[in-house]
């Protein structure tokens, strides 16, 4: 089983690249599931009650829940990924089941999936970081993503930039690029998704050359 953790700015296109090399790799019949960092935040009755927290901070996420459902996986051994919501601010009781005998490669995706990533002790594992060529092109990006998609304001968004995104983002998840085994650019601008598709297959390249005996199945299958 290989795991693949993908993290870079918000708004920077790492769901989107992960999303893209799922789909990439169920094409050729690997199976593939993604495991979102957002679920992995800390419930309301692990951070002591709070409700409001910033999401931007290594401190906001349940690190050991994270890394014991990774290396039950490893091991071949059912999970129950948990689910949070936004919206209540907190963990729901319903989880969703991942079963390692349907999955050869886990997508670990967000903010600050490589934070820790040295330090998750896994047999197979490869980092990714998403960068663009400009800061203000990924801030610009996530205006109007919030706009769009979460209601929110230009001037909300460059409020919550100044108080909590830029400051995380230049402490935590700027510094662990260093801890990548590889490096995408996405420019991606508009709804165009070419830099989303270039990046994806830049990803799959890395995949076959750390992991070919992923695609040996598959190179049988056309023979």
């Amino acid at each position: 089983m290989l795991f693949l953790f993908i993290a870079g700015a918000s708004a920077s296109g790492k769901t989107e690249i992960a999303n893209k090399v799922v789909e990439m790799l169920h094409q050729i019949k690997i199976k593939a599931a993604i495991l979102s960092m957002d679920h992995y935040y800390k419930s309301q009755q692990e951070r002591g009650g709070i409700v409001e927290i910033n999401f931007d901070v290594p401190e906001a996420c349940n690190w050991e829940l994270l890394e014991s459902q990774l290396q039950l996986l490893s091991e071949g051994q059912i999970i129950h990924r948990p689910t949070y919501c936004f919206l209540a601010k907190d963990r729901l009781e319903k989880t969703q089941t991942i079963d390692p005998k349907e999955v050869q490669v886990v997508v670990i995706e967000g903010i600050l999936a490589l934070h820790k990533v040295k330090e998750i002790n896994l047999p197979n594992k490869l980092s990714v970081f998403v960068e663009t060529d400009s800061y203000r092109a990924i801030l610009a990006r996530r205006k109007e993503r919030d706009q769009r998609s979460r209601a929110t304001s230009p001037e909300e968004t460059e409020a919550r930039e100044r108080s909590t995104v830029g400051p995380a983002f230049f402490s935590f998840i700027a510094p662990s690029k260093t801890h990548a085994n590889l490096t995408v650019t996405n420019n991606t601008e508009g709804p165009g998704k070419t830099g989303i598709e270039k990046a994806a297959e830049e990803v799959m390249d890395k995949i076959k050359e750390t992991n070919p005996e992923l695609f040996l199945t598959v190179e049988m299958r056309f023979t």
